[in-house]
């Protein structure tokens, strides 16, 4: 999401500036909300149209929100919200949209080749998952969210979070070792570290 999208968006929903923490959030976390709707596939076609989304619904409820809660977990839930209705929309119209992550061949752009088919495993394997292993993955290995963030944002017991955790984590290994079988030139995909979880 471009930042003149942002901007537009949020003098839109703040007209006045009498929001300025509202704004400010939305400001930080914009990037973060684009690739949480990606994650739980939202095709690049449609995603800023959910940003969008995903702030209106942060603005209606803006006054509802905890402050003692995480911003980053309550935004979190809200796009896991609109990404999941945002499918069961595309599933009823059938509409199959490119999602942006196909591999484009360029002389002397092997890094980006294989960046761009790492990033189309992950997204596959996240489109593979019921959406309990779903929200864990995404939210813990793709966004470092914590272990308690995700389980607030969930409203599950963070023992629920690190149980399907070591499930969802097991299950990628045995993924990518499945796929360098079939590909021994295959790269692990870079997840980020695991941060805020147990490894157990």
């Amino acid at each position: 999401m471009t930042s003149d999208i942002l901007n537009h968006l949020l003098a839109s929903l703040d007209p006045t500036g009498e929001r300025a923490g509202l704004t400010t959030a939305f400001r930080s976390y914009g990037e973060f909300v684009y690739r949480v709707l990606s994650s739980y596939g939202v095709d690049a076609s449609a995603r800023d149209d959910c940003v969008q989304e995903v702030f209106i619904v942060a603005l209606r409820r803006w006054d509802n929100y905890d402050p003692k809660s995480s911003l980053r977990s309550w935004l979190y839930g809200i796009s896991r919200k609109v990404a999941s209705d945002y499918r069961r929309s595309r599933q009823r119209r059938r509409v199959r949209e490119e999602d942006g992550l196909r591999p484009q061949t360029r002389p002397g752009a092997e890094d980006a080749v294989a960046s761009l088919e790492a990033a189309r495993f992950v997204h596959d394997f996240c489109q593979s998952l019921d959406d309990d292993l779903r929200d864990i993955f995404v939210a813990i290995e793709l966004e470092s969210l914590s272990a308690q963030e995700t389980a607030q944002s969930l409203s599950v017991n963070v023992n629920t979070v690190y149980t399907r955790l070591r499930k969802v984590r097991k299950l990628f290994d045995r993924t990518i070792d499945a796929r360098k079988q079939q590909d021994p030139h295959f790269q692990d995909p870079a997840i980020p570290p695991h941060a805020g979880a147990k490894n157990s």
